[in-house]
């Protein structure tokens, strides 16, 4: 009776850990498995390289991503002070409000996704083409891939 209800209780969280239109674990499935994931994971391995490579052009990157690195830093500010309240908030409750918090400070998944090379942005860019249904996930879903991909 107990691995029934067990079971059950799995499955309700499943269904319920799933958010808007798209099945964020049937789309992991699918980024993770498409040759524009594998040449982002690629571009994020090989990073320092490319970056090395890039010279100059880091310099001017990283004035961009510390303007970038001031948004980041208030969303997590925010973000703790949600988690902080009184009341807590249901997980459904918490990936709304971060998505509000994104939406208020104008943070897109390019953003919180470590692309820091040229050659990073443009595998992205290639992922979110074919994939579209990725910006209405929260924005660490690309970076939950990479982080499942290890």
């Amino acid at each position: 009776m107990k691995r029934i209800i067990s079971i059950i209780a799995v499955l309700v969280l499943i269904g319920v850990s799933c958010q808007n239109s798209a099945d964020p674990q049937k789309l992991r499935e699918k980024v993770m498995a498409s040759p524009e994931f594998a040449a982002l994971v690629d571009a994020y391995e090989n990073r320092s390289n490319d970056l090395v490579n890039e010279g100059g052009q880091a310099v001017t990157s990283f004035k961009a991503e510390e303007e970038q690195k001031k948004l980041i830093d208030e969303r997590n500010r925010q973000i703790r002070a949600l988690l902080a309240s009184e009341k807590k908030p249901s997980r459904e409750e918490f990936e709304e409000a971060v998505r509000e918090i994104d939406q208020s400070l104008g943070i897109t998944t390019e953003m919180v996704t470590p692309a820091k090379t040229r050659r990073m942005k443009e595998a992205l860019a290639a992922l979110l083409e074919k994939f579209p249904e990725i910006r209405e996930q929260n924005a660490d879903f690309v970076k939950s891939c990479l982080a499942a991909q290890k």
